[in-house]
């Protein structure tokens, strides 16, 4: 959300202060965000500025009405913000319930596992009905959301899958003539943001025209070099994805005699900024151009990149995830994926391992390493299954490293699959007898198929390789079957 420049903010604080001026009422809202009265303006963005979920129906309301592009891109951004922010505790719950679910496969007559499934179930049913307020909108922000926060968990996708689903079959429903109605700004906007495989519910030729008239929308806003509309009209590209990019190119290309050369490098920056899939919030951040990007050598494209990187950060993944996919460049593919795994990113990893020239034999340090640390990311998150498929597929590639049998090990550990996990870890010891945790987590393994003895015998060569954490293991509840037993007692000082 843009705020008021200093002087605009002091100019309000001085006239509230001597005519005690009133908050404008939820109603007034909409009309005060573009007013031509500065005080009127800071206090409506002022409010809109403490808006929390609460306010989700108020402002998907708002969006169905005739209001201002202005105050319609203030609007949007701000219910963006709050329905990302629920998406994100959707992906914890989801991820949660599919862990509880496995604990509750394995020990089915677990109470205490039951009642934490039907809590998170009622928190999971909470936060959907809280973003289903969003109405269409709704959309648009899981559309970012999943190409944002690099989902790959089979779970989360089919979730998202079915939630978008709804919406349009009960926009369809509620709509049966939808063919031949004219669609209001508001509906061109979130339904030109749907993925793919929903355009079987429409007719060609309302695809092209839905296409057409969202990306005029779009270009209207962007051409209007107000900043707050061209952050819509950037955002608005990015959410059609290449429909938008060949509508740009397009423009670019046209001999309209009202474009100045200046206009045209603006036009073709736009194209690529949209293309590689940057965010529109940096827009006005850094002076990084890429309107040449077509023309320039892998080395070149990656200087630019590192330089956005240094900017951008996480924020950079997407375009990440683009060009290692896309680009034709061999190695300036496999540099993006190795920093997108540094971002902590799946993706990257499963992009490395695709690439098939790089074999067991040939894999590089920096590549193995960032195929681990994304498995972690993706263990830690909750995400099991994603962590397991890379893990596997490496360790197919380096049999005979440790560490990545070791991390297969704790991915199987957490998904119940003993006697796998037990394996594995034997096997990491087999490569590197040293590892004190790899003792460690294989005397869980035991613990937990109710092999005690085994058990006790990996925890004391575990200490005997200088595992110290005793608090942890007496606390850990993998180890809790031992604590009948006399000599697990006798290892802890």
């Amino acid at each position: 959300m843009s705020r008021l420049p200093g002087p605009l903010l002091l100019i309000w604080l001085l006239m509230t202060t001597m005519t005690g001026y009133a908050t404008p009422t939820q109603g007034d809202l909409p009309s005060h965000l573009d007013s031509d009265n500065p005080v009127l303006a800071a206090r409506a963005l002022s409010q809109l500025d403490q808006f929390d979920r609460s306010h989700i129906p108020l402002l998907a309301q708002s969006l169905e009405q005739s209001i201002t592009p202005r105050t319609r891109a203030y609007l949007e951004f701000k219910l963006d913000s709050l329905l990302r922010s629920i998406l994100e505790e959707v992906d914890q719950s989801i991820l949660e319930m599919e862990e509880l679910r496995v604990r509750s496969a394995a020990d089915p007559a677990n109470a205490e596992v039951a009642l934490e499934r039907k809590e998170l179930r009622k928190k999971f049913s909470a936060l959907l009905e809280t973003a289903r307020s969003g109405k269409g909108f709704l959309a648009a922000s899981i559309a970012r959301h999943v190409e944002w926060n690099s989902l790959r968990s089979p779970l989360l996708l089919r979730s998202y899958d079915r939630i978008l689903d709804e919406i349009l079959q009960r926009w369809l429903t509620d709509h049966p003539q939808f063919e031949t109605k004219e669609l209001s700004e508001h509906e061109l906007r979130w339904l030109s943001s749907l993925p793919s495989w929903t355009r079987s519910a429409f007719s060609d030729p309302f695809r092209v025209s839905l296409q057409a008239k969202a990306c005029q929308q779009a270009w209207t806003n962007l051409s209007r070099f107000d900043p707050i509309l061209e952050q819509r009209g950037r955002r608005y590209f990015l959410d059609m994805g290449p429909g938008a990019v060949e509508f740009l190119r397009l423009k670019s290309a046209a001999s309209d005699s009202s474009l100045l050369p200046g206009d045209l490098d603006l036009i073709r920056e736009w194209e690529t900024r949209t293309l590689l899939r940057l965010p529109e919030k940096w827009d006005g951040h850094h002076a990084i151009t890429l309107g040449d990007w077509k023309t320039l050598s892998g080395e070149k494209k990656l200087q630019r990149l590192s330089r956005l990187m240094g900017v951008m950060r996480e924020d950079l993944r997407p375009t990440l995830h683009y060009v290692a996919t896309q680009d034709a460049d061999p190695v300036l593919r496999r540099r993006c994926a190795e920093l997108l795994s540094l971002l902590g990113d799946s993706r990257g990893a499963r992009i490395l391992l695709l690439e098939r020239r790089y074999g067991a034999n040939r894999l590089e340090v920096a590549s193995r390493d960032a195929m681990i640390r994304a498995a972690y990311q993706l263990r830690d998150s909750g995400d099991l299954p994603g962590a397991r498929l890379i893990l596997e597929d490496l360790n197919d590639r380096l049999p005979h490293d440790a560490a990545a049998r070791h991390a297969l090990g704790l991915v199987l550990l957490r998904q119940r699959e003993l006697p796998e996990a037990i394996l594995q870890f034997r096997k990491s010891l087999e490569l590197d007898p040293s590892r004190e945790t790899a003792h460690y987590n294989l005397a869980c393994a035991l613990a937990l198929s109710g092999m005690p003895e085994e058990a006790i015998a990996s925890l004391a060569e575990a200490i005997n390789m200088g595992y110290d954490r005793f608090s942890h293991a007496v606390e850990d509840p993998d180890l809790k079957s031992l604590h009948d037993q006399p000599e697990f007692w006798d290892l802890i000082p």
